[in-house]
């Protein structure tokens, strides 16, 4: 993408829609799932709180809601933990994680129903994903 000026204006959600775009096709290509879901992740999150003051509900929030109130806080725990781990190392430079690369497929489905239910459409990369 060729630009003539030395900054591009986005919105949080053109922003959340490239990253799930280039997760998909990473996704696709068998490309490192840590990559893959970083960026899945990332994208289902500003997603998931752009749906949220529209109404819509994250699949993760609709599934907390299922488990049993004593087992919610580990489920939520499981989820994150791979996303936070990826992005911060101030408090456990030296942790190390067990990481389910099959999660990442949650946070790419999530973030392709909530981009669709937020844009009214697919784009080539949500409909592949997705069997549209």
């Amino acid at each position: 993408m060729e630009q003539n000026a030395p900054f591009e204006t986005v919105t949080k959600l053109e922003a959340a829609e490239r990253q799930l775009r280039v997760a998909i096709r990473m996704f696709f290509e068998r490309r490192d799932m840590i990559a893959v879901h970083t960026l899945a992740a990332a994208a289902q999150g500003v997603l998931r709180d752009l749906g949220q003051r529209r109404g819509l509900l994250s699949l993760f929030k609709e599934g907390a809601a299922r488990i049993i109130p004593e087992k919610r806080d580990e489920f939520v725990r499981l989820f994150r933990d791979a996303q936070n781990f990826f992005k911060h190392a101030d408090k456990d430079p030296d942790a190390k994680l067990e990481f389910y690369a099959d999660a990442t497929k949650f946070y790419l489905m999530d973030a392709a129903r909530l981009l669709v239910s937020m844009t009214g459409r697919h784009n080539a990369e949500t409909a592949a994903l997705t069997g549209f």
